[in-house]
């Protein structure tokens, strides 16, 4: 429902709001019984680019400092996996995460969120329009999927 406010700074502001609401948590690793291939089991090759998260967050840690790590391989990979599948390829999949990198932090997002976001855009949008939105503004992945799809349209949009 509109709340009567105006302005695309206003809008921008609503949607990241949306977009911060607590994400679910990280879906359980699939069965290693049921996978055909060791890909399947750890997810697929990590591109450098991706990779690079998990380095820790200072140069201290190389002193013995704690060092700030964002997640795990398993949850790096997970959520690579997920961009793949919304992406449709790894081409777009590596586009999106140079334009906004924190949609594939661990601690920031899930691959449940990532699908179910597309899901939202999706069924709000059809696949053409959808897949221009998630190709200019990667992040909107990164909000919550009820909150999304409650959002009205020309608020994501103008995002």
């Amino acid at each position: 429902s509109s709340r009567g406010i105006t302005g695309s700074a206003t809008d921008a502001m609503l949607l990241l709001l949306a977009c911060s609401r607590a994400r679910p948590p990280l879906a359980p690793a699939a069965s290693p019984l049921r996978a055909s291939a060791p890909q399947m089991v750890f997810g697929p090759k990590l591109p450098p680019e991706v990779a690079v998260v998990l380095r820790p967050a200072y140069e201290g840690a190389a002193r013995g400092g704690e060092p700030f790590v964002v997640g795990t391989e398993a949850e790096l990979r997970a959520i690579w996996s997920a961009m793949l599948k919304v992406y449709g390829n790894e081409a777009d999949a590596r586009l999106a995460v140079a334009r906004n990198q924190q949609v594939i932090l661990p601690y920031i997002n899930s691959p449940a969120v990532i699908t179910g976001a597309h899901r939202a855009l999706l069924q709000k949008f059809g696949a053409e329009d959808a897949a221009k939105i998630i190709r200019q503004n990667p992040g909107i992945l990164a909000c919550d999927p009820a909150a999304l799809a409650a959002t009205p349209s020309r608020d994501i949009e103008s995002a």
